[in-house]
């Protein structure tokens, strides 16, 4: 009864507002201040009238990945050193790219750090994931080998929405943005069918030892 006990700890959905609603509309709506195609969040961010929304946005965001994959992590399961690990450097990166200046005139050590660790730290979300996947490969190869290569056709094409502009654009944010609590969702709900019918299978288990047991005793007498 141990995992009927953890499942009445696990509540499905209870992200679904942020997932669908305010985290791509915060982005959405950040982004959207200039045009998608010709700016991205780093210059919008550091205007002086959006310099506030920006480091919100970030610390939202940031806040937002963290709890849910260790929401997630902590329905499969999951207590590898790394994939924590990752995860919480993604967040600080995350942290530190906002608060930090995207000037590059200004300055440009500042600027070229910035652009550096915006980049990593969805690269690190990303790792942080691959390595949890591939552990719950190892119980279901078919359902997490297919969520793996789902993965990576996102990050193939952001990869493609990237080459095609040249540059980081508003649009391949929200894309990322978008793509990325999706997926986190779908994960979501994957693990907690899968947890749904282990629940089911121990209560039955348990059910045919008592029978068992009670069979025992009425022959016993």
């Amino acid at each position: 009864m141990k995992i009927k006990q953890g499942l009445d700890k696990i509540h499905p959905g209870k992200w679904d507002f942020f997932t669908f609603i305010l985290v791509p509309g915060t982005t959405l709506r950040l982004a959207s201040r200039e045009g998608l195609l010709d700016s991205n969040l780093s210059v919008i961010g550091n205007q002086p009238d959006a310099a506030l929304w920006f480091w919100g946005w970030g610390i939202f965001v940031g806040g937002y990945s963290f709890f849910y994959i260790k929401y997630l992590f902590h329905i499969g399961r999951y207590t590898a050193r790394a994939g924590h690990f990752l995860l919480k450097m993604a967040c600080v990166f995350l942290a530190a790219a906002v608060f930090l200046p995207y000037k590059p005139l200004e300055f440009p050590f500042a600027s070229d750090l910035h652009v550096l660790l915006a980049f990593l730290s969805p690269v690190l979300f990303m790792l942080a994931l691959w390595d949890f996947l591939t552990k719950k490969i190892r119980s279901d190869r078919r359902i997490f080998f297919w969520l793996r290569l789902l993965l990576t056709e996102l990050l193939a094409a952001a990869l493609a929405l990237w080459y095609a502009s040249g540059f980081i654009t508003s649009l391949l944010e929200v894309y990322v943005t978008a793509a990325f609590c999706g997926f986190l969702r779908l994960l979501e709900r994957i693990l907690v069918d899968k947890l749904d019918f282990a629940a089911l299978s121990s209560m039955e288990g348990q059910a045919d030892q008592e029978y068992g047991s009670d069979q025992k005793s009425t022959s016993s007498s």
